[in-house]
């Protein structure tokens, strides 16, 4: 049995190993309010603006052309220590329901973090925050055309080709001026690849690959040095 100086000098190195129990969860909350502080008024004016953008966004004609009317260039890479000043999501995901043809381009932390200070709520992560209180503009995807993709009876022989037509507009969520936009197309591989298990499925993803894969390199080539959203690994698949 441990004698009382014995348990002490136990209990001093348990504690040195692990911490004090509640104190990496203070800290975590200290990061929280401090980045808060920083972020609340921008957070709050662009969590009022997105949503009058997307309305804005769904009033406008189609775009027939590329225009480009801003004087740098627009970085909407989503992983960590990119400069990231724009952010590309669809329309819809700014209003009440999901898109019907939902591509996954927006970063969705940075829409929780948007969908969380308008619901007048604190958000929870640091990341989240600096990253939406560091955009400037916000590229509204518009799907106006799908025809999907169709293997009947699964027969990659008789593949027909689907495609997703659309446009992207870019606004600056300061002035909620519309100052780019270009229209994009995406459409399948002409081929079903050879071996795979589920050749509709394949096809679906396909599809969905190929558009985000369009509208990414019409974002890079509308103005000198913009970055698109997808990943590295991405824009080799």
């Amino acid at each position: 049995m441990l004698g009382p100086c014995r348990r002490g000098l136990t209990a001093l190195i348990l504690i040195a190993c692990v911490g004090c129990p509640d104190s990496s969860e203070a800290e975590r909350q200290a990061e929280l309010d401090a980045a808060w502080a920083r972020t609340q008024a921008k957070l709050t004016s662009l969590s009022a603006q997105l949503p009058k953008l997307a309305t804005a966004a769904a009033e406008l004609e189609r775009v027939a052309a590329p225009r480009w009317e801003l004087e740098g260039p627009v970085d909407c890479r989503p992983q960590a220590g990119a400069e990231r000043n724009a952010l590309v999501v669809q329309v819809e995901e700014l209003g009440a329901g999901q898109p019907s043809y939902l591509l996954n381009l927006g970063d969705q932390g940075v829409l929780r973090t948007v969908e969380a200070v308008g619901a007048g709520e604190v958000p929870s992560s640091v990341v989240d925050m600096v990253a939406a209180s560091g955009l400037r503009y916000a590229l509204l995807v518009r799907v106006h055309e799908v025809k999907g993709p169709v293997v009947p009876e699964g027969d990659v022989s008789k593949f027909e080709p689907g495609w997703v037509r659309g446009d992207v507009l870019l606004f600056d969520v300061e002035d909620g001026a519309c100052k780019a936009s270009f229209p994009f197309e995406g459409t399948n591989s002409e081929a079903v690849q050879p071996g795979v298990e589920d050749p509709e499925q394949w096809a679906q993803d396909d599809l969905f690959r190929r558009t985000r894969r369009a509208i990414h390199d019409g974002i890079e080539a509308l103005g000198p040095g913009n970055q698109g959203p997808l990943a590295s690994e991405e824009r080799l698949r």
